[in-house]
């Protein structure tokens, strides 16, 4: 599949069908094999809703130095009128729990209520236990608590849009280049 837009780029995706090994053939996973930053990079558009600029900023610099493209909201009416006007899609949804007028779930809720397959990433520094009982019965928010490390943050936004193409390609190997930064990464 190839997504270009004139004066931004072009995106490949390139679906493969996953290999079973044979018997045997499969390696152990030794301690040392642990994850390298470049396992972190990837693909896609996230929007980051976040009132405190130097969270908001660390974490927006954070995501675009792995490759992704970040749209910044300081409030969730600010989100919400972003949303109105862009044209490009949004792969991830990060919010702040707790923000003056338009808090986290009101936000989720709004953005689930006109496009209900988007993924979220819920941040806060209060107890998760505490913002589950605010959202109800929608369970496929995943949670990271404040404060949070780049690599936490960048492991994260990897996971849940990884779990998102698996869910739509099915048990493939998903390989995403761009042409404007040259990064590839794979989604299982």
């Amino acid at each position: 599949m190839v997504d270009s837009v004139p004066g931004q780029g072009t995106t490949f995706t390139i679906m493969l069908p996953s290999h079973a090994a044979e018997a045997g053939a499969v390696r152990k996973v030794e301690a040392t094999d642990a994850p390298e930053a470049s396992e972190t990079i990837g693909a896609g558009t996230v929007l980051v809703v976040e009132d405190e600029d130097a969270v908001r900023l660390f974490s927006a610099r954070a995501l675009r130095a792995k490759g992704y493209k970040v749209l910044e909201a300081r409030t969730g009416e600010a989100a919400m009128e972003l949303m109105g006007v862009i044209e490009e899609p949004i792969d991830l949804l990060i919010t702040d729990a707790v923000m003056p007028e338009m808090d986290g779930p009101t936000l989720i809720k709004n953005v689930r209520d006109a496009t209900p397959e988007m993924p979220v990433i819920c941040i806060s520094g209060y107890a998760e236990e505490t913002f589950r009982k605010r959202l109800g019965e929608d369970t496929d928010i995943h949670f990271l608590p404040k404060p949070f490390s780049l690599a936490q943050l960048a492991g994260k936004v990897k996971e849940v849009l990884d779990r998102v193409a698996h869910q739509i390609c099915g048990p493939c190997l998903c390989f995403v280049a761009t042409h404007d930064t040259g990064l590839v990464s794979n989604r299982l």
